[in-house]
């Protein structure tokens, strides 16, 4: 806490009483022991002393050191970021940076609220003497609330005035807003609780009961300041005796404290008190005499504001030759505050522009170093990923050929078995299928599970066996034997409609299967047609819009379905295949589109095509069966009664 104390008082100490003269040996000193400093904590504090000491006269050097100053800060204690931060936003705040000095402020008051260190509103008043510069007096006076409330809760707390100046300086602060915004009441109320203050911190000093040495006579300055600020108030009240009282009490006191400051500041609101009760000797004498002192000082805002009221006061009075060479002073006055202000822009931008070019330079020069080390450790792990490749791929190789070598024999061997074996599965599964219709025929639901078991178990495990056989013999025919690579694709492509037929098959002689109808004509279309790049326009309702249907009614609908998607798949050449149901007369009607390219009826024979089966089947149910061909596709319709349903709303 120490270190944020030291930073906060010479930080007051420069704002308050004006620029101490560094000799070039000083600065010249702080530059030595910068280049030797290694320790962080050495390097920040002759940082700061040397933007302190240049932001006079050399503000390009000042603002370097103050931001080379908040980097090293970000590295080091929280004590060392406060004070660098404070110190450095308050050189922004001089040089016209506010935003970047409220950044800094705003950064300080967080760090504070995190560590629980307290440093008496001394963040917020400086947010708010920013906002003051920037003319925006409704935030400067939020600022300086909770300045003056911080300083007043601490006050309570310890009973004592903790810091002198900032004691009071936070009800100064709010006098001066309230001034500005025209709101006098309030304005005089902080003016006179500010000279109190200043009252009591000035018998305190005359009596040595002062404790805090370090800010020795430095009451005086907010005693002139106050003074000042109450002249000005009483002024705009109306009270001209009140006024003048202050204005003199505050010279009388700058010039016993030799604030040289001080007394310009209270000349300058005696000039302006005379001028404006048209009292034109004491206000040429007063506007002389700021001048005159504001001169050695190069305050050159304070010798344009003097010399400007010189000249109002010779007008008026008569004289213009002497207002003439007032306003000659005048001018030469603000040129030299313009230049000034130029000059530390130019500087200043100067600076920005040269720190844009070294971090444009230092990021190319770290993405050029980043990229060659990326590209070596790629190139490194690209070696070895090869390396270790070929080494495997040549080892597989070796294993591969010994292997195939053994199995070339098996493959013929299973070659030679492999259609004898379809063949006399194929009449197994006929020879059931016909076991199936006749027990299906005489409503023997026991047989048909019993039949539907031995399909599943026995046939669909010898062909799906088949299947996987003719798949692996064909992998390994690839290389050794490609002449049979035909053949064995044939009888993998054979085994699985048997498998798909088989499945849809003993789906059929299922009564209780929890699959629906639906489902079941979606799934196995989808899969068809999706396997021949044909699209599906499924425009069903949700299924629980659909019927259900007894199991006779589900059987011979999802077979006629089944036939007449495959006669599309193999004949119509289609490339979409839309499927929709309607109501019509009492009957369901199940319609299946494609845009294919047709037939022509009187020429197809219906035993070729499906089409007596179609009318089979729907007879079976109580049905009709409607085709409509033409060259841009095919319509075909099965209608059936409502009434048939077991369940349809």
């Amino acid at each position: 806490m120490k270190s944020i104390y030291r930073y906060i008082f010479f930080l007051i100490h420069t704002s308050l009483f004006g620029q101490f003269n560094p000799t070039p040996h000083y600065i010249d000193s702080l530059k030595a022991l910068l280049s030797v400093a290694k320790a962080d904590t050495a390097r920040i504090n002759l940082l700061n002393l040397l933007g302190a000491a240049n932001q006079y006269e050399h503000v390009d050097e000042s603002l370097r050191y103050f931001t080379e100053a908040v980097e090293v800060a970000e590295k080091l204690d929280i004590d060392s970021q406060i004070g660098t931060f404070l110190q450095a936003a308050f050189f922004y705040q001089k040089i016209g940076e506010n935003p970047k000095s409220i950044d800094l402020l705003q950064q300080v008051i967080q760090k504070c609220e995190q560590s629980q260190i307290e440093i008496h509103g001394m963040a917020e008043a400086f947010i708010g003497m920013n906002y003051q510069a920037q003319g925006d007096f409704e935030k400067a006076l939020h600022y300086a609330r909770l300045s003056f409330l911080k300083l007043e809760s601490i006050s309570e707390k310890t009973h004592t005035l903790v810091d002198e100046r900032g004691y009071m300086a936070g009800s100064r602060e709010l006098a001066l807003c309230f001034e500005k915004l025209g709101q006098l009441d309030s304005a005089i109320y902080y003016a006179r609780m500010s000279y109190q203050r200043v009252l009591h911190i000035d018998y305190l000093q005359s009596n040595g009961l002062n404790e805090k040495n370090v800010f020795d006579n430095g009451y005086a300055f907010f005693y002139c300041q106050t003074c000042n600020m109450l002249g000005k108030v009483h002024f705009r009240l109306g009270n001209l005796d009140s006024a003048l009282y202050f204005c003199r009490l505050a010279l009388d006191k700058a010039i016993v404290a030799q604030f040289p400051e001080s007394i310009t500041e209270s000349q300058l609101s005696l000039a302006r008190f005379y001028l404006q009760t048209n009292q034109l000797d004491s206000a040429i004498h007063y506007s002389q005499k700021t001048y005159e002192v504001s001169k050695p000082l190069k305050n050159y805002i304070l010798m344009q504001e003097s010399a400007e009221l010189l000249r109002l006061a010779y007008e008026r009075k008569g004289d213009f030759n002497s207002a003439l060479r007032a306003n000659d002073l005048a001018t030469a006055a603000k040129d030299s505050t313009i230049n000034i202000d130029k000059i530390r822009q130019v500087q200043v931008l100067t600076l920005k522009e040269e720190q844009r070019r070294k971090k444009i330079e230092t990021d190319r020069i770290m993405y050029q170093a980043r990229i060659r080390q990326y590209a070596l450790i790629g190139g490194v792990c690209s070696l070895l990923i090869i390396a270790f490749f070929l080494y495997r791929n040549m080892q597989q190789k070796q294993k591969l050929n010994k292997q195939l070598r053994l199995q070339k024999t098996e493959i013929e061997a299973l070659n030679n078995g492999l259609e004898h074996k379809v063949e006399e599965r194929t009449a197994e599964l006929k020879k059931a299928l016909d076991e199936v219709q006749t027990a299906f025929n005489k409503g023997q639901t026991t047989e048909r599970k019993r039949v539907s078991a031995d399909l599943h178990d026995e046939i669909g495990s010898a062909l799906s066996t088949i299947a996987i056989f003719s798949d692996l013999a064909k992998a390994k025919a690839q290389k050794f034997a490609p002449d049979l690579v035909t053949e064995l694709e044939r009888i993998g492509i054979k085994s699985r409609d048997m498998i798909q037929t088989m499945r849809d098959t003993i789906w059929t002689l299922k009564e209780d299967s929890r699959q629906s109808v639906w489902e079941r004509m979606y799934i196995s279309s989808s899969e068809t047609l999706n396997a021949k790049n044909i699209t599906l326009h499924w425009q069903l309702p949700s299924e629980n819009a659909l019927p259900d249907m007894p199991f006779h009614t589900k059987r011979h609908l999802f077979l006629a379905y089944k036939e007449a998607i495959n006669n599309i798949v193999k004949h119509a050449e289609a490339t979409t295949v839309t499927i929709e149901t309607a109501i019509h007369n009492e009957d369901f009607v199940l319609k299946i589109s494609d845009n294919g390219r047709g037939f022509d009826k009187n020429n197809v024979h219906k035993e070729g095509n499906g089409l007596y089966n179609f009318e089979k089947r729907m007879e079976e149910i109580g049905g009709t069966f409607q085709i409509e061909s033409s060259f841009d596709g095919t319509c075909i319709q099965f209608s059936f009664p409502i009434a048939a349903l077991t369940n349809y709303p």
